[in-house]
């Protein structure tokens, strides 16, 4: 039998090939701005703009294949990929009843307290045409109470590959950029912790449409 930790750098060498080959089956050109490499240990919430159900692959598959994230209850039911979801990790959370909402918080803070990574998008939702929408700071809850490590991250692109209400597929160049790592300590409440973000991947965000 497989050790623990055998189990997930396995689980994340495969995870990582899912990943890369997701992106480059869309004939897309991934660039990952500055160096960057996932700190070592737990407790970590990378935090991103969302534009595209691509996202998760780009941040599997070059920020760090460990991560997992929050997902709709209703995609655990789905055959294989509920397995795979609960296989990394991820943390079923219903839209419907505030109840279950903090039952998930609850669980995303005892996964953080135990060393998990961990993606959030606090738009709550992909942006139509890829510009930020406003950070939901409840989202933040959870790094903010566990005094999580938290790392910004900024996409661009992934929007031209598959427009959010439509399935069709088109290759894109995409961007990433990673921010500084923010040590939450106690004194950062998540109302300023979301502005502050918002605000960082905004500017990223201006940046990257640029270059591009």
């Amino acid at each position: 039998m497989l050790s623990r930790k055998l189990h997930r750098k396995i689980l994340s060498f495969v995870v990582k090939l899912w990943a890369r080959l997701t992106l480059y089956l869309s004939l897309s050109r991934v660039r990952i701005i500055g160096d960057f490499s996932p700190p070592d240990g737990g407790n970590i919430v990378y935090v991103a703009n969302h534009q595209s159900f691509f996202d998760i692959p780009l941040i599997m598959g070059w920020v760090d294949p460990k991560v997992s994230f929050v997902a709709k209850e209703s995609l655990f039911k789905i055959p294989v990929l509920g397995w795979w979801m609960r296989e990394i990790g991820c943390i079923p959370v219903s839209r419907r009843a505030s109840r279950r909402e903090l039952s998930a918080f609850e669980r995303m803070k005892k996964f953080l307290s135990a060393g998990g990574v961990l993606m959030i998008f606090p738009e709550g939702t992909r942006s139509p045409d890829g510009s930020l929408l406003p950070f939901k700071s409840s989202a933040l809850k959870p790094a903010v109470d566990s005094k999580s490590t938290v790392i910004p991250v900024t996409i661009w692109g992934t929007k031209d590959i598959m427009p959010k209400g439509t399935f069709a597929i088109s290759p894109a160049k995409v961007f990433i950029k990673v921010g500084e790592p923010i040590k939450l300590t106690g004194d950062l409440d998540r109302k300023t912790l979301a502005e502050r973000l918002r605000r960082q991947i905004e500017n990223n965000l201006s940046e990257l449409a640029k270059s591009s």
